[in-house]
C-alpha cells in the first residue's frame, strides 16, 4: 500500500475546505466541512523517502459532528486516511492518468465512483 502526503491547507478558500482536529487524550479525529485546514505539524517538513509501516489505529473520526466511518492509519507518528476513503467522504473528484501515473484532486466536482 502505498500513502503519499497531501497537504489539505490547499483545499483551503474552495468549497470543499476542511478542518481536521486531534484530542491526543480520547483518540479522537474530527473533521469539519466548510472550515479552514491549519497546518499544526509536520505538515510542510520533507519525508526522508524511506519505507514505513502504516498501522491500522482504533482512533475514532467524526464528520461534521457524527461518527464516520474511515480506517486511519498511523505512520511515524502521524494518521494517515487513505485517498479516495476521504475525499469520497469530503466529495471531493479524484482522477488518475494511468499514462502519467498522475492523481489528480478537482474541489469544483463532486465524488464519482471507480
Amino acid at each position: 500500500m502505498v500513502f503519499q502526503d497531501i497537504e489539505f491547507f490547499l483545499f483551503n478558500g474552495t468549497p470543499k475546505q476542511f478542518s481536521v482536529g486531534f484530542n491526543y487524550d480520547t483518540r479522537i479525529i474530527t473533521l469539519a466541512s466548510g472550515e479552514p485546514y491549519t497546518v499544526i505539524c509536520g505538515e510542510m517538513v520533507p519525508r526522508d523517502g524511506t519505507s514505513k509501516d502504516a498501522i491500522p489505529t482504533p482512533s475514532t473520526i467524526y464528520l461534521d459532528g457524527a461518527v464516520f466511518d474511515l480506517v486511519v492509519y498511523n505512520i511515524g507518528g502521524n494518521n494517515f486516511f487513505k485517498l479516495r476513503d476521504l475525499m469520497e467522504a469530503i466529495d471531493v473528484f479524484v482522477g488518475y492518468d494511468f499514462t502519467t501515473n498522475i492523481i489528480s484532486l478537482d474541489t469544483t466536482r463532486g465524488y464519482e465512483t471507480e
